[in-house]
C-alpha cells in the first residue's frame, strides 16, 4: 500500500482537474472527490491509499502539476 498525503496547494490549484484526478485515478466518487477538494482548500490534510506504487506516484506527479502539494508516504 502506498499513501500519498496532499499537504496543502498553490495560488492557482487547478480544482477542477484534481477532482477528476482523484475520482478516475484514486477511484473516488465525484462527491468524495468534491469534499476531499474542499477540505484542502480549507486547509485540511488529505491522505490517499493507491494499492499500486506507479499508479500512485503517476497522480502524486499530476496533482503537483495541477498545484497540489503533497508527498508519498511509503
Amino acid at each position: 500500500m502506498f499513501k500519498i498525503h496532499f499537504t496543502g496547494w498553490e495560488v492557482g490549484m487547478r480544482g477542477v482537474p484534481f477532482m477528476k484526478l482523484l475520482h478516475e485515478k484514486a477511484g473516488l466518487t465525484l462527491a468524495e472527490a468534491m469534499r476531499s477538494k474542499n477540505a484542502l482548500l480549507d486547509g485540511v490534510p488529505l491522505l490517499i491509499v493507491i494499492e499500486n506504487e506507479i499508479l500512485a506516484r503517476g497522480i502524486l506527479a499530476e496533482a503537483n502539476k495541477l498545484g497540489v502539494k503533497g508527498i508519498m508516504l511509503v
